[in-house]
């Protein structure tokens, strides 16, 4: 198995990324249900744990789909929460992002 760096999402930032394979894997650890999907993101392989919203979103997607992905955070009170954008790009925006 290839062994991949952790795709770390910047706050902010859109980040297109494209599905190497169909499926994820699917495992359970001590925070929960993980969803491991390998991505190839700026000609770099990437293992990519997707939170449960983008999951939803990906798991209707293919080998070689791609997607734009933008983390954001907003404070509220104490509390940081943290949002997840999913954009299915045009074939314009994908050529634009990371120049």
């Amino acid at each position: 198995m290839t062994e991949r760096r952790k795709l770390e999402l910047q706050l902010n930032v859109p980040t297109e990324i494209e599905l190497l394979y169909d499926e994820p894997v699917v495992g359970k650890s001590q925070y929960g249900d993980y969803y491991l999907y390998a991505v190839k993101s700026l000609d770099t392989e990437f293992a990519f744990f997707a939170p449960e919203e983008i999951h939803s979103e990906l798991q209707n997607l293919r080998r070689g789909a791609r997607a734009i992905v933008t983390k954001s955070a907003e404070q509220r009170g104490n509390k940081l929460v943290t949002k997840y954008l999913f954009e299915l790009p045009n074939e314009d925006e994908l050529s634009d992002i990371g120049k």
